[in-house]
């Protein structure tokens, strides 16, 4: 990875998001590093300081909590038995030791979930949740991709490598996975994906569910999922890397006077706006803008010839609109996807005054959120910023785009904007 700069870092935008930082182990700048993190994001049972590693000072959590010295932390019942005891503490021991063992974690939807360590052999859908995989080192593991629109350029190298286990983007077929030693489907926590999970999971191959476009929740799964898979390092060098940019943006949003704040509304597939709490809204609202929607559906369409987006209370400065379309889309390509779109917001405000804009869903959220203070934000953050993280990016994590020496703007186009289309 590029060689950063270690500092402290505190996630305090104009919205408060969960703390995360990095703190150095001594004074010398060529020292590791380690996340001084409190939330819990690693979210595996044993994990009882709450911090992002799986380690001695989990022990010596667990003792200050049986001794009364400490209360009990949300992943101290590392058994899963009901109680905090010695037990915990052997078991704990042995998840330290990399031992292979059954271990329990929380996914995405709340539930406690119990998984054979480590992985070995992995199928992952759909198009984000792979992105975040290779993010975090797993490319060689994953050997079943679903079928359905992947992208040719960024997971060139699985649809080489891996086999293609279904005809459709949301499944993976069960018979095709067990006759490939798949022990393990990482998959997006929506009901779409994977409907016949409890099969897979009575066949013995165990289901994660996580949200890897879920707003900064996506670092939890990228260390969750990287302690399950035995990718550990790897997975904390994407997550410092997303840590460093978020700590960097957030510095200059400080700067933003609440007066000072633009508004949006944040848009996913063709026409569908996020509402109060949904990833969308979330990752906008880290942005530094304030999101206008005001209902607590999920998303709420706005279909061509809808009065609702034109009302006074959703007028809003921008219009964000991320959706999933090719890496490798060039400049002869954009107008199409303009077009494509635009007809569901050209009547808006934003979009007559050039703040309406797409970018591309499947890169990390921390990307998602630099797209975006580029736009909301040009005194502060120059044109191309973006860009430049997902080079970066690219170039640090993903390894096949990197050894073909893809270049951001000349071999794809990931941010679409009106001075670059006819409108």
């Amino acid at each position: 990875m590029a060689s950063t700069k270690l500092i402290a870092v505190a996630v305090v935008a104009i919205v408060v998001v969960a703390a995360v930082g990095l703190v150095l182990m001594s004074g010398d700048e060529d020292s590791e590093y380690r996340s001084d993190n409190d939330q819990g994001r690693l979210k595996i049972f044993g994990n009882a300081n709450n911090d992002d590693y799986l380690d001695e000072k989990d022990i010596e959590a667990l003792e200050s909590i049986i001794s009364g010295e400490m209360e009990k932390t949300p992943f101290s019942d590392a058994n899963q038995d009901g109680k905090v005891n010695q037990s915990d503490i052997d078991f704990v021991e042995r998840m330290v030791d990399r031992e292979k063992m059954t271990i329990y974690y929380l996914n995405n939807n709340s539930e406690v979930k119990s998984c054979a360590y480590p992985k070995s052999s992995v199928a992952a859908l759909p198009n984000t949740t792979l992105a975040l995989m290779k993010s975090i080192g797993a490319t060689d593991m994953i050997k079943g991709i679903p079928g359905g629109n992947l992208d040719a350029t960024m997971f060139a190298d699985l649809k080489e490598s891996a086999t293609v286990m279904s005809s459709k983007a949301t499944d993976i077929d069960l018979d095709t996975a067990a006759d490939e030693g798949i022990d393990c489907v990482v998959v997006d926590y929506s009901s779409v994906y994977l409907k016949n999970y409890e099969q897979f999971e009575k066949a013995q191959i165990d289901v994660i569910r996580i949200n890897a476009a879920g707003g900064l929740d996506s670092l939890d799964w990228a260390l969750t999922v990287g302690y399950l898979l035995g990718l550990e390092e790897e997975s904390q060098a994407f997550v410092k890397f997303s840590d460093d940019l978020l700590k960097e943006m957030n510095d200059k949003l400080e700067t933003v006077s609440d007066a000072d704040r633009v508004t949006t509304l944040s848009v996913t597939m063709s026409n569908s706006i996020g509402g109060i709490g949904s990833s969308s809204f979330v990752t906008s609202e880290d942005a530094g803008a304030r999101n206008l929607a005001d209902w607590t559906t999920t998303t709420q369409k706005a279909n061509v010839g809808d009065e609702w987006i034109l009302k006074e209370q959703y007028s809003s400065d921008f219009i964000a609109h991320t959706c999933n379309y090719s890496f490798s889309t060039t400049s002869d390509e954009i107008q199409e996807i303009w077009d494509t779109y635009k007809v569901y917001f050209e009547g808006t405000d934003a979009y007559k005054d050039g703040g309406y804009f797409i970018f591309n869903s499947n890169v990390p959220v921390v990307i998602r959120i630099a797209y975006q203070v580029e736009m909301y934000y040009p005194d502060l953050f120059e044109e191309g910023y973006a860009s430049g993280i997902i080079q970066e990016w690219i170039d640090t994590f993903i390894d096949n785009l990197h050894e073909d020496g893809f270049t951001v703007g000349e071999d794809g186009i990931f941010l679409i904007k009106s001075d670059m289309v006819k409108v």
